[in-house]
């Protein structure tokens, strides 16, 4: 709540729900992932990710198509990239099969986060994966943060309210 009296006003935006985490460990130390909203294979294949283990840390890797030598699976341009079925994580670490990782602590349920490609161009545009409504977020906690650094209190009764199901159609009404 910023402050105000009288008829409410509510300013919303989401952070999404768009990602994957780790489904299982598959024999050979590469990860099976599963999405989280409307994250789509065709868009990651070759990405760079962060796994983020519950408990030990944070480990880098890729998310390619399974057996990804183009000279040798010949099959490689028509098979379809589908999460479950073709997809897997590539960690950077020296693994060699599940028991590799599971000492490293990553375990299904993990959250593996894809690069953002985040940057300024030389215009002064911001360009990033994901980027959609989180920067509506980003400019709300400024809006919250200059009126407490003025002290200015709007007029209206004003509330601000960050939502994670955009994909899904909750939103304020929901929450």
């Amino acid at each position: 709540h910023l402050g105000g009296e009288g008829e409410p006003i509510m300013l919303m935006a989401h952070v999404d729900t768009l990602g994957a985490m780790v489904d299982c460990v598959k024999p050979d130390g590469r990860l099976m992932v599963s999405r989280i909203g409307g994250l789509q294979a065709t868009n990651t294949e070759t990405m760079n990710v962060k796994v983020k283990t519950r408990f030990d840390g944070e480990y880098e890797g890729t998310i390619q198509i399974a057996n990804a030598s183009a000279h040798v699976n010949t099959k490689y341009s028509q098979t379809a990239r589908d999460f479950d079925e073709s997809m897997e994580v590539v960690l950077d670490e020296h693994v060699k099969n599940a028991e590799d990782v599971a000492k490293l602590g990553i375990r299904a349920g993990d959250f593996v986060c894809v690069e953002p490609r985040f940057t300024v161009t030389s215009k002064g545009y911001i360009k990033s994966r994901f980027l959609d409504d989180k920067l509506s977020v980003g400019i709300l906690l400024g809006f919250a943060k200059y009126l407490a650094d003025n002290r200015i209190t709007p007029k209206r009764r004003t509330w601000v309210h960050v939502t994670v199901y955009e994909e899904v159609g909750h939103g304020g009404s929901g929450s």
